[in-house]
């Protein structure tokens, strides 16, 4: 088995969670929405199980299916408590952290990739997160762990060749997806900002499950 034909079958199944998913919300089901949600997100865990188990490794000592089981983890906990749903987002991003540290080509870029990804955060949040000031230590908090994975992951390809532009791409994405993920918390966010988010969400995680097809 490889990544084409996990694709053929994790995409159209996830796909059709992902439209179930869409419906439900449409139709306001509330809480009712976490199952689907969860659900999706959990076909990308399985990908990443497989594909390690076959590439003959434990799958619980692999840091980025342990990061993608937290981020699953976290999909339903972000509908209940966002603060805690955010922690749990954080901790998955910290493990990311450890796996792609020693990978890293240049610490230099990477940081000021971080202070940039930090800096653009502070700029859109910086008003709703003094007006909530319960929620600015936790949220500033994983707002550095998400700026610090995706600093390191986007300089892996120049280093290390194009098997990690999926995980550079996919950081980038979850970065994206989140700043529309907070922007929904803290102002009224649209509907198609909604399908914005998940669709990038979504996209970050199977781009990180796949990585473990190739690498």
């Amino acid at each position: 088995m490889n990544l084409f034909i996990a694709s053929c079958i994790v995409i159209p199944f996830a796909g059709a969670i992902a439209a179930i998913f869409g419906v439900m919300s449409s139709k306001g089901m509330g809480k009712l929405n976490i199952l689907p949600k969860v659900t999706c997100s959990a076909v990308f865990v399985a990908s990443a199980v497989l594909a390690a188990y076959l590439d003959g490794e434990n799958p619980l000592v692999n840091l980025i299916v342990l990061a993608l089981i937290l981020f699953t983890i976290a999909d339903g906990l972000l509908d209940v408590n966002f603060i805690i749903g955010a922690l749990c987002f954080m901790a998955g991003h910290t493990l990311m952290i450890i796996r792609l540290w020693p990978l890293a080509p240049s610490l230099l870029i990477s940081a000021a990739i971080f202070a940039a990804g930090l800096i653009i955060m502070f700029i859109i949040f910086l008003k709703p997160l003094k007006e909530q000031k319960a929620k600015a230590i936790p949220l500033v908090v994983y707002a550095a762990s998400l700026c610090a994975e995706m600093a390191l992951a986007v300089t892996l390809p120049a280093e290390h060749g194009a098997l990690y532009i999926m995980l550079a791409v996919g950081s980038v994405m979850f970065f994206i997806s989140d700043i529309y993920v907070a922007k929904g918390e803290f102002f009224s966010g649209k509907k198609w900002e909604r399908v914005l988010t998940m669709a990038l969400y979504w996209g970050a995680l199977y781009l990180y499950s796949s990585t473990l097809w190739i690498i």
